[in-house]
């Protein structure tokens, strides 16, 4: 996975950095069209990514 800095992710989709930390630590979630720009930026399928968010968020148990 490509490896950017919180402000480089937030200035590539045109959010704040507070936005994306609360995405960090589950206060919030990405809306779609953000979340798809930011699955573009890694490299991902929203489906792999999500997949990847959910065994992380459950200590890897789908």
């Amino acid at each position: 996975m490509k490896n950017f800095k919180q402000e480089q992710v937030a200035e590539r989709l045109n959010l704040s950095r507070q936005s994306l930390s609360k995405w960090e630590n589950n206060h919030s979630l990405p809306d779609v069209h953000t979340l798809y720009e930011l699955c573009n930026l890694y490299g991902l399928s929203i489906e792999k990514f999500l997949i990847e968010n959910a065994n992380e968020n459950t200590g890897g148990l789908s």
